[in-house]
């Protein structure tokens, strides 16, 4: 991280709680950021390179990346599936998450909206492309999504979620916020 700082980079974000990870685990955390960086600049030649070196630190990071890639088929707003800095996420947001040696269950944690954007507000969750969780925040404040890691799982896993509502705090008179608001991830945790 202090490297990828001075390089005028974010720094890695680590997405699960578990021990430290080696150092090969941290560069191919950095050079899988730099080849999405890069590829999305257009810039082929240095994304094959970053690519390569993702490779060679982590094989199935880099596999997953390009199978990633693959799948975008027509461009996106990038931060239209992320999690911002604060932990909300829009109606569609997903991620890929490297999955800790013997980990045996991934534990995700949402927060509704507020009390009357919940009204409709179904969340959906998927692990890779498969339903694990549906259902409605209306009469909670959270929902909490448990998943059995498979025996055979790779050493990356997509986990996504959609939203049916959202609201849109500048439109509420709430904030200045523009942003479409479905729920808040505020929690992901691996589970050995």
């Amino acid at each position: 991280d202090i490297y990828r700082r001075v390089g005028g980079l974010e720094p890695v974000e680590l997405t699960f709680v578990g021990e430290k990870q080696n150092l090969r685990w941290e560069l191919s955390q950095h050079w899988g950021l730099l080849f999405q960086e890069r590829w999305e600049r257009s810039e082929w030649l240095s994304g094959i390179q970053a690519w390569i070196a993702t490779l060679w630190y982590s094989p199935g990071r880099a596999w997953g990346l390009l199978r990633n890639q693959r799948r975008k088929s027509r461009p996106i707003d990038r931060d239209e599936f992320k999690r911002c800095g604060d932990g909300w996420i829009g109606p569609r947001f997903e991620d890929w998450l490297m999955v800790p040696k013997q980990a045996k269950r991934l534990e995700i944690q949402f927060e509704g909206p507020p009390d009357s954007f919940r009204k409709g507000s179904n969340l959906c969750v998927f692990f890779e492309e498969a339903k694990i969780f549906e259902g409605s925040f209306q009469d909670r404040d959270s929902i909490g999504v448990s998943i059995e890691i498979p025996k055979d799982c790779p050493d990356i896993v997509k986990i996504s979620a959609t939203c049916d509502r959202y609201f849109v705090p500048a439109e509420e008179g709430l904030s200045e916020d523009g942003r479409q608001l479905s729920a808040k991830l505020i929690g992901i945790r691996w589970i050995r």
